[in-house]
C-alpha cells in the first residue's frame, strides 16, 4: 500500500510539472497569465456595501483588503453613501492605479437567453442593439447590457443577454467618479458567484448556492453561463425560506435535467446552512465550498462577500467572456502584458541589431584590408589603366577609319554608277549618299528619262522625284530632284508597288 501511494504521489507531482511546462512553453504575448493589475470590486447587497481589494501577479490572484460596511433600514445604499464607503476605503488601504468595478444586485438586472440565426455572427453587436427593445423592456438609450454567445452551431447562435437601467446606474458611476473613482466595470452578482465558485468547481453544469445570514442567490450554470439565477433577501433561516431556497434549487435541478446534464450542487454557506439544506435535499450531490473544495478566503478571520470575491476573481482574471454592462455588447479585447511586451521587443530589436550590425563590421574590416592590398598595387593599377585607356582610344579610332571607308567606298561606288548612266547634257548641283539610301539634284534636258536609268542601274532602285520638276527657259532644261534607295546588305530591297508606279509615271 505504501509503494502505492508513493507511485500515486510520484505520477500526481508529474503530470503538474508537465502541465506547468507544457503552460510555459505556448505562452503568448496576448496571454493575461503574465498580466499584472490591481482590482477593487465594490458589491451594492442587500446588507449593505462589501468592497474588495486584491492583486493578480502572473497566475498568483491575493485578496490584500475586504470591507463590509452595513446599513440601516433595510435599503439598498444610495449613490453618496456608497461612494463615500469607497473612497474611504481607497484612503485606509492607499489605493492607486487600480481597476475599479462596479457589482450590482442580480434583482436590478435582467438576464435572458436569445436565440438568432447563424447568419448574423459576423455582425451580432448590431442585431442584439437593434433588438434590444423587442428582448427586454429596455432601448438602447436607455440600458446597460452585455452579452455572450453560450451556444453557437452551424444554424443558430444562443446569447445570455443582461441589461440594467441606465438611471439606475449613471447615479452610482457619477457618484464615484464625483471621489475621482473612475468604473470600468459593471457585471452582476450572479456571474461574479458563479465566477468564485468556478473557480473551484471546474465543472460545466451544475447549481450554485451563496447564502448569508441576509440574502441569498442561487442559479443553474449550463456551460460555465449562469442562464438561470435568483436572489432576495432573508430575515432569517427558518423553514419557510429553507423550504423557499429548497424549492427554488430543485427547480434549477429540474432545468439542469432537461437540458440533459446531470444535478449537482455547490453551496458558499455556513456549516449550519449547509447541513440543513442538504438534509432537504438528500437526492441531489452537494459539495461544500469550504470543507469539500478546499477553498478557504477569509480576511482578518472573516467571511469574505461571495459576491465582492467573485468580481473581484472575475475581473482579475483571463476569462474573454466575462461581462461588462458598459461594453454594450462590443468586442472584448483582453489585456495585453505590456512590461513583458517591451522586454520582448527589446530583446528582439538587440538581436536584429546584432544581425544587422555584425555583417557591416565585419565588412568594414574587409574593405580596409582591400585598402591596404590596393596601397601597395596601386603602381600596376595606374600602369594598367593607361594602357587601358590607350588601347579604348585606339579602338575608338579603328571605329572611326572603318566608318569613314565605308562611306567613302559607298559614296565612290555611287559616283561611278550614276557618272556611267546619266545622258550627256545633264550635271549635278548635289549629291547625298546614306548606307540606304542616295538623293541627287541639277539639270537635265529630260528629267523624266533619268528615272528608267536610275531604275535599271546596279545599284539603285526605287527611284523618284522628291519634288515637282519644272523647266529653265533661259538654259532650256528641266531642274529635278530625285530620292532612290541603294541596293546593298544594310538596305535590303523590298517591294514597293507604289513607288514603281510614281516612277513609271513620272
Amino acid at each position: 500500500m505504501t509503494d502505492q501511494n508513493q507511485f500515486q504521489t510520484i505520477r500526481t507531482t508529474a503530470v503538474k510539472v508537465s502541465r506547468a511546462v507544457g503552460a510555459f512553453l505556448t505562452l503568448s504575448l496576448a496571454d493575461n497569465l503574465l498580466a499584472f493589475n490591481r482590482v477593487v470590486c465594490i458589491s451594492v447587497e442587500a446588507t449593505g456595501i462589501s468592497m474588495v481589494y486584491g492583486a493578480r501577479i502572473s497566475t498568483a490572484v491575493s485578496v490584500r483588503a475586504a470591507r463590509k460596511v452595513a446599513l440601516k433600514g433595510g435599503e439598498w445604499a444610495s449613490p453618496d453613501d456608497l461612494a463615500e464607503a469607497v473612497s474611504q476605503f481607497v484612503k485606509d488601504q492607499k489605493i492607486t492605479g487600480a481597476k475599479f468595478v462596479f457589482l450590482v444586485p442580480r434583482s436590478w438586472v435582467m438576464i435572458q437567453t436569445a436565440s438568432f440565426p447563424a447568419a448574423v455572427r459576423a455582425y451580432l453587436g448590431n442585431v442584439v442593439y437593434n433588438e434590444l427593445d423587442r428582448l427586454t423592456p429596455l432601448s438602447p438609450g436607455n440600458a446597460f447590457y452585455d452579452f455572450n454567445t453560450i451556444e453557437d452551431d452551424e444554424n443558430h447562435l444562443t446569447l445570455l443577454l443582461a441589461a440594467v437601467r441606465r438611471e439606475k446606474i449613471e447615479r452610482y458611476l457619477s457618484a464615484l467618479q464625483n471621489k475621482s473613482i473612475p468604473v470600468a466595470q459593471v457585471s452582476v452578482s450572479s456571474f461574479a458567484v458563479s465566477q468564485l465558485i468556478g473557480r473551484v468547481y471546474h465543472h460545466p453544469h451544475y447549481i450554485y448556492l451563496a447564502a448569508d445570514e441576509a440574502s441569498c442567490e442561487c442559479g443553474a450554470v449550463i456551460s460555465h453561463f449562469p442562464v438561470r439565477s435568483a436572489s432576495w433577501p432573508v430575515s432569517s433561516w427558518d423553514d419557510a425560506n429553507l423550504n423557499r431556497l429548497a424549492d427554488e434549487i430543485r427547480r434549477h435541478r429540474d432545468a439542469l435535467i432537461k437540458e440533459g446534464h446531470p444535478p449537482r450542487m455547490v453551496i458558499w454557506a455556513q456549516a449550519d446552512l449547509y447541513q440543513a439544506l442538504t438534509a432537504r435535499l438528500a437526492d441531489i450531490p452537494a459539495f461544500h465550498v469550504n470543507k469539500d473544495l478546499k477553498a478557504d478566503w477569509r480576511q482578518n478571520g472573516r467571511d469574505v462577500s461571495a459576491a465582492a470575491l467573485g468580481g473581484f476573481l472575475e475581473a482579475a482574471g483571463t476569462n474573454p467572456q466575462s461581462f461588462n454592462l458598459l461594453a454594450a455588447g462590443k468586442d472584448k479585447k483582453r489585456r495585453k502584458p505590456l512590461a513583458l511586451t517591451v522586454l520582448l521587443f527589446a530583446a528582439i530589436a538587440a538581436i536584429c541589431a546584432f544581425y544587422y550590425v555584425a555583417p557591416i563590421v565585419m565588412e568594414e574590416q574587409k574593405v580596409e584590408q582591400i585598402d591596404l592590398r590596393l596601397t601597395g598595387l596601386r603602381p600596376e593599377i595606374k600602369k594598367i589603366e593607361a594602357l587601358k585607356n590607350e588601347a579604348d582610344a585606339i579602338a575608338d579610332d579603328i571605329r572611326v577609319i572603318n566608318d569613314f571607308k565605308k562611306q567613302s567606298v559607298l559614296t565612290i561606288d555611287a559616283l561611278k554608277e550614276l557618272t556611267a548612266i546619266l545622258p550627256e547634257k545633264t550635271w549635278l548641283t548635289r549629291l547625298k549618299v546614306t548606307e540606304s539610301s542616295a538623293e541627287i539634284e541639277g539639270f537635265a534636258a529630260k528629267a523624266t528619262a533619268i528615272i528608267p536609268l536610275l531604275e535599271s542601274s546596279r545599284l539603285f532602285q526605287r527611284a523618284e522625284f522628291g519634288s515637282p520638276t519644272f523647266r529653265d527657259q533661259r538654259m532650256n532644261t528641266d531642274r529635278f530632284f530625285i530620292k532612290m534607295d541603294l541596293k546593298n546588305k544594310s538596305a535590303p530591297e523590298k517591294k514597293n508597288k507604289a513607288g514603281e508606279n510614281n516612277g513609271q509615271a513620272k
